[in-house]
């Protein structure tokens, strides 16, 4: 049943001209949809009644995302199972006992393809001018790499049952040939997933979705100059 709304709205928006209208006829038609589903998780998660709930944004074949009350993000997947997103809250909750950085906290309910997780502090890269990012460009990804290496330090071999994060529950970025060493990786940093204090130090990396066991220590490093090094060349 969770699929249908997808199928529906990517219908309905096929009709409609424009890239930019056809997402909000698929976030309409999803929200229609998904809203019971929305309310039934804030108030069986958090005991909230639902005031409002914002599209944040839509990945046609993938998720919706969206804002509740101004401070619970519910993502709503169209292909991952529930039993494999209670698997994801787990490890999602295994690392940030480990981590220093912070990440939300993701909660999934007693049933449907959905997790909720509440909203991160800090500055969005978007917040900041050209010359302030790019002036901390260097710190930026000197701190990254710190994250991708703080991650790597956690001893894959001691996760329960740790063949069931081998393979990540979303389509990932494939890992380039290198040294064989497994290690737990993000698979989608980027810089919108990072947030700042006012000093640009990063306070909190969000988007775990697709945190898994790699089989290359460089997979992270890499994913993330790929996105980095376009953003930096588009300041310039």
């Amino acid at each position: 049943m969770h699929k249908l709304p997808f199928y529906i709205g990517n219908l309905v928006a096929n009709l409609v001209p424009g890239s930019q209208r056809r997402t909000h006829v698929r976030a309409a038609v999803n929200l229609f949809f998904f809203r019971p589903q929305i309310r039934r998780a804030i108030r069986e998660m958090f005991g909230e009644q639902t005031k409002t709930i914002k599209f944040i944004r839509q990945h046609t074949l993938g998720r919706v995302v969206y804002l509740v009350n101004d401070k619970y993000f519910v993502k709503i997947f169209r292909d991952v199972s529930h039993s494999e997103l209670k698997n994801f809250e787990f490890l999602n909750d295994y690392v940030a006992n480990r981590l220093n950085i912070s990440m939300p906290r993701v909660i999934v309910p007693r049933r449907g393809s959905v997790y909720v997780c509440e909203r991160i502090s800090g500055r969005h890269i978007e917040s900041f001018s050209n010359a302030e990012i790019l002036k901390n460009a260097e710190k930026i990804q000197r701190q990254v790499f710190a994250i991708i290496d703080e991650l790597q330090r956690i001893d894959v071999n001691k996760i329960p049952n740790k063949s069931r994060f081998i393979t990540s529950m979303q389509a990932r970025t494939p890992e380039k040939p290198g040294p064989h060493r497994e290690v737990l990786a993000h698979f989608d940093l980027n810089e919108t997933n990072l947030f700042f204090d006012n000093d640009m130090n990063i306070c909190a990396v969000i988007d775990w979705d697709t945190l898994s066991i790699a089989q290359n220590p460089e997979t992270d490093k890499q994913i993330f100059m790929k996105y980095w090094n376009r953003y930096i060349s588009n300041l310039k």
